[in-house]
């Protein structure tokens, strides 16, 4: 089953607890603020643990829930920004006029009405679309006795070291063949090695082995024949993350986390390496929701500004021909409301 995260302004708690309750009764595990608040952390830190454990975003249409400053719409945009983003299910459940976030409005996904429809009557089609199977994330892993068969065949990476190996092979027989063919080999007559022992002396054997002996190839060394098609990352020393809206890095093993960008009067997400690990990117927002992309030395330092614009630019990501291409690689980065 899935795991469903509501996201919902607390004017509409009546309707989300409800929700939530009859998705629970189906069989998903169900992530409701008023269930799995403990208090131990953050609240922010909480909400956000929900959204990205979440397969299911299910998001409640209304207008608080789309204000600028409202947390909804904070928890929309948090979802939007994960790789892969969880399946998104708009349910409009109070008139809301004007434009609506393009994260959610009718041209991007098929919204549940339940202001022209009843609740009984839109539920099923709910239950039927947090049902959709979500992408696997990058650090799931199969569940226990599902084989490499039954997840959709063999990645592809394991085809590219299984077609080099046979290559490496190939190559070195090659030469060993080609190498032996120059001299002839002696034609022992008996039918074991233990036959020509005793039918012959150790004079007449001398005379029928070469004195020099076959030329051998040269041992080829295996070549490493590298995937273009895989971005270099980084060395993997060190991890970049978001903390309490601001930028954070740590060793990959957790210790010495330290503050690499903050602002108190700008909210920090998403950051993502450069290919070379020398900058940071990510994106910054203040006051609204219109946010734009920065990008910081990842020993900290010289912070440059990426793009300036009206709309909501997030979610950076470096591409192989970022230095070569700006007018390509902006589209990774802007996201327009």
């Amino acid at each position: 089953m899935s795991t469903v995260f509501i996201s919902y302004s607390s004017i509409d708690r009546i309707i989300a607890a409800r929700l939530a309750t009859d998705l629970q009764a189906a069989g998903h595990e169900v992530w409701f603020d008023q269930w799995n608040i403990t208090g131990r952390d953050p609240y922010w830190n909480e909400i956000q643990g929900g959204i990205e454990s979440a397969t299911h975003f299910v998001f409640l249409i209304s207008p608080e829930a789309i204000a600028s400053d409202g947390g909804a719409i904070r928890e929309l945009y948090h979802a939007s920004g994960l790789k892969p983003v969880p399946v998104t299910v708009p349910v409009l459940v109070r008139a809301t006029p004007g434009k609506w976030p393009i994260l959610i409005s009718p041209g991007m996904y098929q919204y549940h009405d339940l202001v022209n429809h009843s609740y009984d009557e839109m539920l099923p089609r709910i239950k039927n679309a947090v049902t959709v199977k979500a992408p696997l994330r990058a650090d799931d892993s199969p569940a226990s006795g599902v084989t490499p068969s039954s997840m959709g065949g063999v990645s592809r990476r394991t085809l590219n070291f299984a077609f080099v190996g046979v290559l490496v092979v190939l190559v070195i027989g090659f030469f060993v063949v080609k190498g032996l063919g120059g001299t002839a080999a002696p034609t022992v007559t008996p039918t074991s090695i233990a036959e020509a022992a005793t039918a012959t002396n150790t004079t007449q054997v001398s005379t029928q082995v070469p004195t020099t002996p076959p030329t051998l190839a040269p041992t080829v060394a295996p070549t490493t024949i590298q995937n273009t098609a895989v971005p270099q990352q980084p060395k993997g020393t060190k991890i970049v993350f978001s903390r309490n809206g601001d930028i954070w890095v740590m060793d990959r093993d957790g210790k010495n986390a330290h503050s690499l960008y903050a602002n108190s009067n700008t909210d920090e997400a998403v950051p993502a390496w450069s290919r070379s690990g020398e900058t940071i990117a990510f994106r910054s927002r203040s006051g609204s929701v219109n946010s734009e992309i920065f990008s910081v030395d990842s020993e900290g330092g010289k912070l440059t500004q990426l793009t300036r614009s009206s709309n909501r630019d997030t979610t950076p990501d470096y591409s192989d021909s970022l230095l070569n291409d700006e007018k390509r690689d902006r589209r990774h980065w802007r996201d327009r409301c």
